[in-house]
């Protein structure tokens, strides 16, 4: 059984029995890397080791790929995967180098004693299949042996660039993804050194003779762009980089080009704004949009190039203006014919209709429904990088008409994209929506439903949003029936945590405009919106959020005042380490006015708190 390879293993085999492997690695690690070894019917599957890059896929080659809804506001991160690109089957292999990964996590560099030596050995054996092996158990153990790693990183990094001009084509594969695995590692270390010959050496092999090895640079260029995008080191080579994406363009098969638009929408989102700049965007949204005139509607091949075309209006800012104009109304009209194509088919019963609870959160999926979510988050993103100058750029009716379908559509995943498209308009345009928003606001109340929770989570983000913008006078008269939708959510341990935190986050957001309407009911959901408000990692998010929560509290004190949630509001007052000086005046002015309010019980309500809360509460609010 391969339950050392399972996602919580290293879980499992912590501590004691994590020793008691140490003693077994001689016997463990030589097992692992045979079976990493391609096996002949493995090889004889995937065919020649040639050229085949001018070949056109077959049919079986290209993998479908649907729309993915965006999800607004906190969302977990993924579980980075040790698979390496191209092999949709899992395999002895691939349990192989996913336990080797596993074991790295478990032992650390007391790993590197007995693998490193078998590696060397296998770097130089006769069978090419065995030394491609010895590359991917390298690139396996590179999160779990870091500590030992980086002794070696230089000699590492100059094998692994040679081994990516080998003369096989699987060998050169290999060494991209392995590349790609020790890339946090080059990014941090001496540009020059590292980044720069790391990114040629990975733009040579994209426009590599062979359709794996163009797939693997293409993914490995994705991870570099990612790692690096919060210092923006990668955007220094940006001119090379879209020079060969262009030209990728031009040269790959169907099946790679899903992979070579989420490469360009990484590069995008990287770049530091400077894909904005009009000789980027010339070159690049022209080939784009040539793409996507030769498509068909609901070829799967539109929905990753749409996704990509987002990220680059997103990335682009106000640069994106010029393209905007041609494709907004081309989204609004693909919108509504995908609508119209959707009715007629539920009319006569023609949906093909997909039920996978372990998928889409349990939704119905209709395949022609990809093609209006695409084009839903396209038009969310120019609103956000072309701001109110966004729904001049099409008819303002037919806007509002196909935002109040997809809305309404009893499609989730198509409700969700429309939720998340209405907050995108209400940040940048709150007046376009204001007149209409008693309507608007009808479709949020029918879609803050706990059910479907990425869609409730999206409706919350947008009445959030609206409260702020709209103010006092736009959010008061609905404010009632929202509460009335977001308690029954808050209260409910069971739901899903990002649903949660958003909506902790809307009440807070509601408190600041309308504090009289959110405290109304303050005793029976104060503690869970106090605990689901730890843990903001946006410092804007976070000062709106404490400040929504201090607002409400104080309008209603008593209703703070059992143990339980009393002991909620300290612990997340406590939580905030970063407030504003204003902030931190107005908490600490709360937690003054309940000392005074409680007078005698005071210490008695203060002492259900822990004392290192109590003490932490003490020093930073002079609580002495």
């Amino acid at each position: 059984k391969d339950w050392f390879a399972s996602g919580n293993s290293s879980t499992l085999v912590r501590g004691a029995l994590g020793n008691a492997l140490k003693s077994q690695l001689k016997g463990l690690v030589p097992m692992l890397l045979k079976g990493m070894a391609y096996s002949q019917d493995e090889l004889a599957a995937m065919g020649t080791d040639e050229k085949d890059a001018h070949v056109p896929d077959r049919q079986q080659d290209v993998f479908p790929r649907h729309a993915c809804s965006e999800r607004k506001g906190f969302t977990a991160k993924s579980m980075e995967s040790t698979q390496d690109q191209g092999d949709p089957q899992w395999s002895l292999r691939k349990s192989c180098a996913q336990s080797l990964d596993n074991l790295s996590h478990i032992v650390g560099a007391d790993l590197l004693p007995v693998l490193l030596p078998l590696i060397n050995k296998l770097l130089n054996h006769e069978d090419w299949s065995r030394r491609e092996s010895a590359i991917l158990a390298l690139g396996a153990v590179a999160g779990g042996c870091s500590a030992g790693i980086e002794k070696n990183l230089e000699q590492i990094f100059t094998y692994l660039l040679n081994l990516s001009r080998d003369q096989r084509a699987l060998i050169r594969r290999i060494a991209c993804w392995t590349l790609s695995r020790y890339a946090e590692y080059f990014i941090k270390a001496d540009d020059k050194k590292y980044l720069q010959p790391l990114i040629i050496c990975l733009l040579e092999r994209m426009v590599d003779g062979n359709k794996k090895v163009q797939k693997a640079a293409c993914s490995a260029m994705v991870q570099i762009q990612d790692l690096s995008a919060p210092s923006s080191k990668a955007a220094a080579f940006l001119d090379p980089i879209l020079t060969k994406l262009v030209l990728c363009l031009g040269k790959y098969q169907q099946a790679n080009m899903h992979t070579l638009y989420d490469c360009i929408a990484a590069v995008a989102k990287a770049s530091g704004g400077r894909i904005g700049q009009s000789k980027y965007l010339e070159v690049l949204v022209p080939k784009l949009l040539r793409q996507w005139s030769t498509m068909e509607s609901g070829n799967y091949g539109m929905f990753p190039l749409l996704e990509c075309l987002s990220s680059v209006a997103l990335a682009s800012g106000k640069g994106f203006q010029p393209y905007a104009k041609v494709i907004f109304p081309q989204c609004i009209k693909l919108i509504q014919a995908n609508l119209k194509t959707l009715k007629e088919q539920r009319k006569l019963g023609e949906e093909k209709l997909k039920w996978d609870s372990k998928k889409s959160n349990g939704y119905q999926r209709f395949e022609g429904a990809d093609s209006i979510i695409c084009c839903v988050e396209l038009a969310g993103c120019i609103y956000r990088s072309c701001g109110h100058l966004s729904h001049q750029l099409a008819d303002p009716a037919a806007i509002l008409r196909t935002l109040f379908e997809c809305m309404n559509d009893e499609n989730p995943n198509i409700r969700q994209s429309a939720m998340a498209w209405l907050g995108d308009i209400t940040c940048v345009a709150p007046h376009f929506i204001g007149s209409y928003f008693p309507d608007i606001v009808r479709a949020i109340l029918r879609n803050l439903d706990p059910r479907y929770p990425c869609v409730c989570s999206n409706a919350a983000w947008a009445v959030g949003e609206a409260a702020v913008r709209l103010g006092p006078r736009g959010i008061r008269p609905f404010a009632e029936a929202i509460m009335r939708k977001l308690i029954p959510v808050i209260v409910n341990p069971r739901l899903d945590p990002n649903l949660l935190h958003n909506v902790a986050i809307t009440i807070s957001r509601m408190g600041l405009v309308c504090p009289d309407d959110v405290c109304a009911h303050l005793e029976h959901f104060g503690k869970s919106w106090c605990q689901n408000l730890v843990g903001i990692d946006q410092p804007r998010e976070a000062e709106m959020a404490y400040r929504g929560l201090c607002n409400v509290v104080s309008k209603r004190p008593q209703a703070m005042l059992s143990a339980g949630i009393f002991m909620a509001l300290c612990d997340t007052i406590a939580s905030y380490s970063t407030p504003s000086q204003e902030l931190h005046r107005i908490m600490k002015n709360l937690l003054h006015s309940f000392r005074a309010m409680l007078h005698n019980r005071w210490s008695e309500l203060f002492g259900h708190c822990n004392p290192e809360l109590r003490y932490h509460l003490a020093c930073v609010y002079d609580l002495h």
